[in-house]
């Protein structure tokens, strides 16, 4: 999904990298061919921990268009928005809740179009929603608040 909407929006400046290992060799194709077509795009296979700070430091917007139905809650999501790079995610699992009104639910390729474009066109916009993203993880989902939850929990035995 996410090669889709980058060849969709190929005649853009945004520029695409895409990280992490393929699902498979089909896709790592597609990815191929687009990088190929396209000189905004980017592939990087591996990332260690530095690294991929350093590209959510640098990055605008993280797209997550899951297809899983239980996709539950992609850490990626967390991490992206603890870096203040607002999320563009599909309705699937727990990302419309971990994303709230911090980023953008999609709900269709063309949705994600028209999100990005938005996003790629309106600074304000995008500022305003990477200031929520941070907001949103230090509030909800950063790791003092997560000791205390578990403390909660712990608690009640």
């Amino acid at each position: 999904t996410a090669v889709e909407i980058a060849n969709r929006m190929c005649q853009t400046t945004i520029s695409w990298i895409f990280a992490g290992a393929a699902v498979d060799d089909s896709i790592e194709a597609l990815i191929g061919k687009i990088q190929d077509a396209n000189p905004n795009v980017r592939r990087i296979v591996s990332l260690d921990a530095a690294s991929k700070c350093e590209l959510l430091r640098s990055a605008d917007c993280l797209l997550m268009p899951s297809r899983f139905v239980h996709e539950a809650a992609p850490l990626v999501v967390l991490e992206a928005m603890s870096h203040g790079v607002v999320p563009v995610t599909s309705r699937q699992g727990a990302m419309p809740e971990m994303v709230g009104d911090a980023g953008i639910v999609c709900d269709s390729i063309e949705d994600f179009v028209n999100a990005l474009t938005k996003l790629a066109l309106d600074r304000v916009e995008l500022d305003r929603l990477s200031g929520l993203s941070i907001e949103r993880w230090q509030c909800t989902y950063s790791g003092q608040i997560f000791e205390e939850r578990v403390r909660q929990v712990l608690a009640c035995f």
